[in-house]
């Protein structure tokens, strides 16, 4: 018989990194997640509310009239028991910078088999440091933090818990134990908790909780900011960002999460698409206005004080397949599931990469042209995608933005996202997007081809968010030119605004911008 787990999360505006939170645990294999949310103001709010459209997640808000922070956690924790002691078998409770990970089983159901007699299931912490980071990393946290403290940091000995619900004993303990039998309390080894007040000596063989304490040092001085119980120091950030253990075993649950936050971050850009074509219908013109666009009525009907969308003519574009500096040609491989290259005669027509790009344009005098494109497969991506496959790019798309500078070297290809340059190795194969300057692996050249209409019909609703150029009022008129959503065009559209436009559109409408796809550094 299956075990059925659920964890149990309180939370407050945690919008970069929710997203991957749900993700890695619904990963893993939790039946549900209970999530209750401290009245965030960042979106979190919004994404919890997209994700719970597809996925099984019962949310909550917290009672403020509960001052502490401290008592409406611990409020929340005892109305998830309350609500659910008959639904699971078992509950686990975490907080948003906490990643259970099961070692050696692969789901967490198979890590509580093993369990059948205990009532509580202590779970050490591995304090996992900032990986160097200073801003915050648009990947998941598994991939973005991977160095960790050794088992001697005193803060290892703290625990989080999983418990039977029904055989909770009622009274609060603190966030990690909980009032349950102590002689079935067991550590992952199976043997009885040996305690340490709310700890016990640090056991990570089978399993543990990935605690991002420090995540980026951005992250920590946004905590701190609206922490009363931290101080204004970095004395916190210097006990904790430790970063001595290296462990990349959690990413094997890397590509499934980025399945699951794809397809959130799709629900979010849909509601963004209906948000602003609501606004944009707006019969008062008032709608958009905090995104500084004024609408007037005419004719009975209500349009942009720019050009009417019919009659703004759709830029042209250029079509070509790309080749590095040896002559070897990026494709999708079917194989892998990456993108690699490899000499064309070996690559199948179908797998070829297509970029479809603007006519290149000089934007001072004596710089090389610049132009923006748009990566892309030929053949249709499954599904349920986890973008296109490239090493290193944060982008769940399955087209990738690119900015092209064309240079007498030949051209380079940079994300307008992470602002990184695309490298392709000619021996190994691999393609990355994760360079910071420009070698010899990072130039490649433009085969120009003829597209199929096939090949031009994909990327329509592309040509209709940009026809104006890559602007927030020609997003915004591009959008009442498309009958449906595109999460790919709106997300490559999204990519390509100015950062202050972008900035300003995900402050308007929180939650609606997958953090993924965000081109700009508070």
């Amino acid at each position: 018989m299956m075990v059925s787990v659920a964890a149990v999360l309180f939370v407050k505006n945690e919008a970069d990194d929710i997203g991957w939170w749900i993700a890695h645990h619904l990963a893993i294999g939790f039946t549900s997640l209970i999530i209750f949310d401290d009245h965030s103001t960042d979106g979190t709010w919004e994404i919890l509310n997209h994700a719970r459209s597809i996925h099984d997640i019962r949310l909550h808000r917290t009672d403020q009239s509960e001052p502490n922070f401290y008592w409406r956690q611990r409020n929340s924790y005892l109305a998830a028991i309350a609500e659910y002691r008959d639904a699971f078998d078992w509950l686990g409770f975490f907080d948003g910078d906490e990643y259970f990970y099961p070692v050696e089983d692969g789901t967490v159901g198979e890590f509580l088999a093993h369990f059948p007699d205990a009532h509580g299931v202590a779970v050490s912490w591995c304090i996992y440091g900032s990986g160097g980071h200073a801003f915050k990393p648009l990947n998941a946290p598994v991939e973005a933090y991977t160095t960790h403290s050794r088992p001697e940091l005193p803060d290892n000995e703290l625990i989080k818990s999983f418990i039977r619900p029904k055989v909770f004993g009622g009274s609060y303990i603190d966030p990690h134990r909980w009032n349950v039998d102590v002689t079935r309390y067991v550590a992952p080894t199976g043997k009885p908790v040996e305690w340490r007040g709310s700890g016990m000596a640090p056991q990570w063989d089978r399993a543990k909780v990935l605690h991002f304490v420090c995540r980026s040092m951005q992250h920590y001085l946004e905590r701190i900011a609206r922490r009363s119980d931290l101080y204004d120091s970095t004395a916190f950030w210097n006990h904790f960002d430790r970063n001595e253990v290296q462990d990349l075993r959690p990413l094997r649950l890397l590509s499934e999460s980025k399945r699951i936050n794809a397809t959130i971050g799709q629900i979010s850009l849909s509601d963004l698409h209906w948000q602003l074509r609501r606004g944009s219908d707006d019969p008062t013109g008032r709608a958009l206005e905090p995104l500084g666009i004024r609408r007037v009525a005419r004719q009975g009907t209500s349009r942009l004080t720019s050009a009417a969308p019919e009659m703004v003519a759709t830029p042209p574009l250029l079509f070509a397949h790309v080749e590095t500096y040896a002559g070897t040609r990026l494709f999708l491989d079917a194989a892998s599931g990456w993108v690699r290259n490899a000499a064309p005669e070996a690559v199948p027509d179908d797998a070829v990469l297509w970029l479809a790009y603007t006519t290149p344009e000089s934007p001072l005098p004596g710089h090389p042209p610049q132009a923006r494109g748009i990566l892309f497969a030929g053949t249709a991506m499954p599904d349920q995608s986890t973008g296109l496959p490239v090493a290193g790019s944060p982008v769940l798309l399955n087209w990738l933005p690119v900015e092209l500078d064309m240079t007498e070297e030949g051209v380079t290809l940079r994300s307008p996202v992470s602002h990184h340059y695309f490298s392709a190795h000619p021996e190994s194969g691999g393609v990355e997007a994760n360079r910071g300057g420009v070698g010899e692996w990072e130039r490649f050249r433009l085969v120009d081809v003829a597209p199929s209409e096939s090949i031009q019909a994909i990327l329509r609703p592309y040509l209709a968010l940009t026809a104006d150029g890559p602007s927030l009022r020609a997003l915004v008129a591009g959008i009442g030119r498309l009958e449906a959503p595109s999460h790919d065009a709106l997300g490559c559209a999204l990519a390509f605004l100015p950062p202050d436009e972008q900035k300003l559109l995900m402050r308007t409408f929180p939650g609606r911008i997958p953090s993924w796809l965000r081109n700009w550094i508070s």
